[in-house]
């Protein structure tokens, strides 16, 4: 399936283009708003090739996907752009869920810079700690330079992004966040001079004031770095624009009302937007630096624990601005910094269900997911590997809250903002000297972090009791085979193949979907795999003798077999793919070939059905006939058209 083609059956999938308000992405998740999150088809979009899971967290539909993310966005993206459209939604969201979403719209896209500039600041604190450079000498100094400034000039990059969020003129956004930075009242120009009055003074958020305006206070403030008062700034310009949109006419509104909006807020953000929302800043810093110095030992657990779970709900965005805060007030994050460990325990695990399963599947994908997750990108392990079982990502939370306790009652800090998994070291050298051991007990507790889960893993871990085996909850007398994929039950009769048709090779049913994967019915192991016809032959654990054979029209169907012959599988393990589908829907034949085994073959009454559901139920005779010779021989031509 093309990228294109996966594109268009998200798009059918998520209520199409009109269904959608906004889209972004981040390095995993495609993160749609849609205006009524109610009618998007999630079981599809799982089943699509490249898709992880679907999550619904902050009024976003998040889509999490693998390293066919980008292609399949561009390919929405070109879909979509004729047709975004910005309707009032249908079902209003919470104001918690609103900002939630607000703040990861406006962070994701920034990503790609802030990890630039990460990358640049470790790479040149490790040369000062190996001697390369000197934190004196004019290379170190100018790459300092060009690192220090991304993060600087910040606001003017989420100025950009707060205003599309906002549907705000970006050049009314960029130049109100310009006001900021006034050369005349920024902070390191004017401490020569002495403060007319303090606000606040005697407290944390004690403000001078340098200047008034008509008599009002404009305090001096490092702006630098900071996120929230230009998010403020540009949502309090949209309205005002908006405002004054309906006021002008023709060529007058293209000149006078950027003039209009900007002169009539520049006065209001000097005196009361940025000052307030600096003052919030502190407000939240000083929460944070308390929590630490109460209790260093319940902060590390809480975010260490923690941080697997909201990167699970998407929501582990929504801190950036905290982190940030505590770079441009402090120097330094000693929040984030607590996060270090839960990355490699969430590595140890999926290491852990790797040396564990039998499944081949989830041993082929364990290796480059573990890998990824070494470098600080989890969600693959989250969603692929590690929630779907439980008990591996239960217990990497577990030793990742540990691991956080220790690195707070250590007083660890990092030095640069984004840097992850074994990337996070170099961020914990401080640029200008006075590093300490603790850096290399940091490295320590990371990797035993991800021996131990790796070692607990396998211990508590219990593929058949983890894995969803639905026949526990039936009659022992009888055996349930489940829905290989969603679509719409058909007798054996209708089957193109007058074999199938006249019940001869056995009972059973077909279903006709428009999908193009298909999974395992049931736990067992493969016998035979039938490339030429696409046809796959499976025992179950009780002896059922089951084939699923694929049926299309004359038209040439490619098909990628994603199993072979003696691999053990559980129930919704992925068989094959349809790599060009028919244009019509694909007949799959479910047929249990010992059929005369079998008391009765029961197929569901039900027309329409979803993948794992209950399919046929096989009734056990009292006496079991062993499979005679012949019929043995008979099945090594099942699959021959």
């Amino acid at each position: 399936m093309t990228h294109r083609e996966i594109a268009q059956q998200i798009l059918a999938a998520v209520g199409g283009p009109n269904n959608i308000q906004t889209m972004s992405h981040c390095m995993t998740r495609i993160r749609f708003k849609l205006h009524n999150i109610s009618v998007a088809q999630s079981d599809s979009i799982k089943n699509l090739p490249g898709v992880l899971t679907v999550v619904e967290s902050a009024g976003q539909y998040q889509i999490v996907m693998g390293k066919q993310l980008m292609a399949t966005y561009q390919e929405i993206e070109q879909l979509l752009r004729p047709v975004i459209n910005s309707e009032p939604e249908s079902v209003k969201a919470s104001v918690l869920s609103r900002t939630f979403d607000t703040i990861i719209s406006i962070i994701t896209p920034l990503l790609g810079v802030l990890i630039a500039s990460a990358v640049l600041k470790g790479i040149t604190s490790v040369a000062v700690v190996l001697n390369i450079l000197t934190n004196d000498s004019s290379t170190y100094l100018v790459l300092s330079a060009i690192a220090d400034s991304i993060l600087y000039y910040l606001p003017f990059l989420v100025a950009l992004t707060a205003s599309k969020q906002f549907q705000l003129s970006p050049f009314i956004g960029l130049g109100l966040t310009a006001v900021l930075f006034a050369p005349t009242l920024l902070v390191d120009k004017i401490q020569h001079l002495e403060p007319i009055y303090s606000l606040f003074s005697g407290t944390l958020f004690e403000l001078p004031v340098y200047f008034t305006l008509f008599d009002l206070p404009i305090v001096a403030a490092n702006y630098s770095g900071a996120l929230l008062p230009v998010i403020a700034i540009c949502y309090c310009a949209s309205l005002v624009e908006k405002f004054f949109d309906r006021r002008f006419f023709g060529t007058l509104k293209h000149v006078f009302l950027p003039a209009t909006v900007i002169l009539s807020l520049a006065p209001i953000i000097l005196v009361l937007i940025g000052p307030a929302m600096h003052v919030l800043g502190l407000g939240f810093l000083q929460v944070i630096t308390d929590l630490i110095a109460w209790s260093p030992l319940l902060a590390g657990l809480i975010m260490g624990g923690t941080w697997q779970i909201l990167i699970a709900g998407g929501l582990h965005w929504v801190l950036s601005p905290i982190f940030l805060l505590n770079l441009t007030n402090q120097g330094f994050d000693n929040l984030f910094v607590l996060t270090t460990a839960t990355v490699f325990a969430q590595s140890g695990a999926v290491l852990g269900v790797l040396l564990k399963t039998k499944d081949r599947n989830v041993r082929k994908i364990s290796l480059p997911i573990m890998i990824s997750g070494l470098f600080g990108i989890t969600e693959s392990a989250i969603y692929g590997i590690t929630l779907p079982r439980k008990s591996p990502f239960i217990i990497s939370c577990l030793v990742g809250g540990i691991g956080g306790a220790i690195i707070a009652v250590l007083g660890v800090k990092k030095y640069v903002l984004y840097g992850f998994g074994v990337l996070t070291f170099p961020s914990l050298i401080n640029p200008v000297g006075e590093n300490d051991w603790r850096i290399l007990l940091v490295v320590l507790i990371c990797f035993g972090a991800f021996v131990i889960t790796a070692v607990a893993t396998m211990l508590f871990y219990h593929e058949k009791s983890d894995a969803k085996d639905l026949t526990d909850e039936v009659n022992p007398d009888s055996e349930i085979i489940f829905a290989p994929q969603s679509g719409v039950i058909a007798p054996l009769v209708e089957a193109q193949n007058p074999i199938f048709a006249s019940g001869v090779m056995g009972k059973g049913c077909i279903i006709q979907t428009q999908q193009s994967q298909f999974f395992t019915p049931t736990a067992g192991v493969i016998k035979a795999v039938f490339a030429h016809s696409a046809g796959v032959e499976m025992t179950t654990q009780s002896g059922a003798q089951i084939l699923l054979q694929l049926e299309t029209d004359d038209s040439p169907t490619e098909v990628r077999l994603l199993v072979e012959t003696g691999d053990h599988v559980q129930v919704g393990t992925a068989l094959f793919e349809v790599i060009t589908p028919s244009k019509n829907q694909c007949q799959l034949l479910v047929v249990i070939l010992n059929s005369e085994r079998y008391e009765s073959v029961t197929v569901h009454e039900r027309k329409k059905i979803k993948k794992a559901q209950p399919l046929i139920e096989l009734a056990l005779s009292e006496q079991v006939e062993v499979m005679p010779p012949h019929q043995e021989q008979a099945l090594q031509f099942s699959a021959l058209p």
